[in-house]
């Protein structure tokens, strides 16, 4: 969860017109029911004593239902939190509701996501917010590193210092919420600029390094990352606070990679590496809070909205600033002209992205550091 993840609920009244929910920020993230007493055709008898308020025996939905109103045009009861990217309608009662052919009898309030954002706002917009996702990129980024020089020593034959290939920007099939679903893309259309990975399987068989088909993030290698000031982060340890701000974050991560480094090269050279203040093996970005004029709505929402039917975050533009959008490919896989030698551009006070670049010294090892 993020602000950029958006409750799936909407407020209609008796005809199903929308009363609360038209934008996706205005739609609430949760709701309490309190149902009225016992409509015509709900029925709350108990058996026995042993159950209060339902037929013994009766299944989740029609126990529900003998609570929940359905006027003939939204069922209260019907709402399914096991179905993903369906947005759900909720019926509210009002004055004299509960007479008439359909009445209406329950009583419904919301928190929309507007309002619970506005009141959590100060967890995510202050300093100690923006120093923790500086250290969760730079620990990413160190990670990456550790994955080229594991490669290294474990590739088929030994020797190639690869880094894996990003994740395309629209992942595996938009559902931007499944870490798996981050997975790494071979396909050069997309190849050396895209979403930051998770599941690497793809580049680790081309490289032939033997590692497990699991989250990058999870091998070993990531733990006991040590810092720019010397302190040591454990980014693989799945109940920690890095791992868990990757988790409702990960979709605002994104990565370049020059092709010298990509799996089906040994990194031995920048012949022609992306740019920024020299040449770079990769870079690692973090998108910080949209920006005026960017929107980040996904399936199911764009499709809900008569005003756009697309979906938004694929689309780097809605992210990242200072022109860096310009150099990744755009929805379709279509690379901008001189891919290779790619040139991008430092945070400036336009920008609130977080950017962390790997490059190599002299010696041709990784280096890490804020690209400045």
């Amino acid at each position: 969860m993020s602000p950029d993840s958006f409750g799936q609920f909407r407020f209609v009244d008796n005809a199903g017109m929308t009363l609360q929910g038209v934008l996706p920020e205005d739609r609430p993230v949760a709701v309490i029911i309190a149902p009225g007493s016992t409509l015509p055709g709900q029925v709350r008898q108990s058996n026995a004593g042993i159950f209060c308020g339902s037929y013994y025996g009766n299944d989740i939905a029609t126990l529900i239902a003998a609570y929940l109103d359905n006027n003939g045009v939204t069922n209260n009861a019907g709402i399914d939190p096991a179905t993903d990217n369906v947005i759900e309608n909720i019926v509210d009662s009002y004055p004299g509701s509960d007479e008439g052919n359909n009445p209406l009898n329950d009583r419904v309030i919301t928190i929309t996501h507007r309002e619970f954002w506005a009141a959590v706002q100060d967890s995510y917009t202050g300093t100690e917010f923006e120093d923790k996702m500086e250290y969760l990129t730079e620990a990413l980024t160190r990670c990456l590193v550790k994955y080229a020089e594991y490669n290294f020593i474990n590739s088929t034959p030994a020797g190639k210092k690869s880094l894996p290939w990003p994740a395309a920007l629209n992942v595996n099939g938009n559902e931007y919420r499944n870490s798996f679903s981050y997975d790494d893309n071979p396909d050069h259309n997309f190849g050396h600029a895209g979403r930051l990975p998770y599941q690497v399987s793809k580049s680790n068989g081309i490289i032939g390094n033997g590692l497990a088909s699991v989250g990058f993030i999870e091998y070993g290698f990531c733990s006991a990352i040590v810092m720019s000031d010397a302190s040591i982060v454990n980014l693989n340890d799945i109940n920690g606070e890095y791992w868990n701000l990757w988790s409702n974050w990960k979709e605002s991560f994104f990565y370049v990679l020059s092709t010298a480094y990509d799996p089906d090269n040994d990194g031995s050279g920048c012949g022609s590496c992306i740019q920024l203040n020299g040449d770079k093996a990769g870079i690692v970005f973090y998108a910080g809070e949209k920006q005026p004029g960017q929107q980040r709505y996904s399936p199911p929402f764009d499709a809900a909205l008569a005003i756009d039917a697309v979906d938004d975050k694929d689309e780097v533009s809605n992210y990242l600033e200072n022109n860096n959008a310009a150099d990744f490919p755009d929805d379709a896989g279509n690379l901008p002209a001189g891919d290779g030698s790619r040139t991008f551009e430092i945070v400036s006070v336009t920008s609130n992205d977080i950017m962390f670049c790997i490059a190599m010294d002299a010696s041709n090892n990784f280096v890490v550091s804020e690209c400045l």
